[in-house]
């Protein structure tokens, strides 16, 4: 398996590599205070742009009003999660079964980035509006933005490859036990097919002792009429001198 996926290291552990220098805790502290009546807007938004992207073509139709406010309100609970309790596991657990429900319906995970994207252009633009005399601290929030982006992306690509290389690692035991049972079939079958041709060898090497045998008994036969013959010539010549 390569290095860009199955990386099962705790949260703490996974968010510290983005979490140089101590500012994600402190800033989505920040920004979840300010954008709080934001989090549904931000989500909406998330599917808005996901079901006009090329590659959801395919799933549109079942997006009905239910079904749209249903994920809307698990994507709310998810950019809540995610700002309010950035080192809680509850957000990257939800973004990988959202990551294994877009694999299974077909959907790229390019198609799934795409949407986080302008999700996250929205959150920006919400705090742009609420910051646009502190440019330092909107700035700081920006950054800590991008960086649960890429911790999100890092961790879905991780996720989906572990899935991937499960998958390929089943379809490979799944075509080597069908060549294994066609071997087996081939074995079997070559096994009957050499046990009929001895059989039809060993008809043929009666039939050709059988032949033999009667060849043996014709030259016997021969052989005798020529003795029955010489002698009645014999005879016949004894009675022409006797008379």
């Amino acid at each position: 398996m390569g290095q860009w996926s199955g990386d099962r290291r705790p949260l703490a552990e996974r968010i510290r590599d983005y979490d140089w220098d101590g500012a994600i805790g402190p800033v989505c502290a920040e920004i979840s205070v300010l954008i709080a009546d934001d989090f549904e807007t931000v989500s909406r938004s998330f599917w808005d742009h996901y079901l006009t992207l090329p590659a959801t073509a395919h799933v549109r139709q079942i997006f009905g009003e239910k079904r749209m406010a249903e994920q809307v309100s698990v994507s709310t609970r998810y950019t809540r999660a995610k700002y309010t309790k950035p080192f809680d596991e509850e957000w990257l657990h939800m973004a990988e079964q959202h990551a294994e429900n877009m694999h299974r319906a077909r959907v790229p995970l390019s198609a799934l980035l795409s949407a986080f994207s302008f999700a996250h252009s929205v959150t920006y633009r919400a705090l742009r509006e609420k910051l646009a005399d502190d440019p330092e601290r909107l700035c700081r929030m920006a950054d800590v933005i991008q960086r649960l982006a890429l911790l999100e992306a890092d961790f879905m690509a991780s996720q989906l490859g572990s899935r991937d290389s499960m998958l390929a690692k089943q379809e490979r035991s799944r075509r080597s036990e069908l060549f294994r049972a066609e071997i087996g079939e081939t074995i079997e079958g070559t096994s009957e097919l050499g046990a009929r041709v001895r059989q039809q060898a060993k008809g043929a090497a009666d039939s050709t002792r059988g032949m033999l045998g009667k060849t043996s008994e014709v030259a016997a036969a021969a052989e005798q009429s020529a003795v029955a013959m010489r002698e009645a010539a014999h005879t016949a010549a004894g009675l022409i001198r006797a008379i």
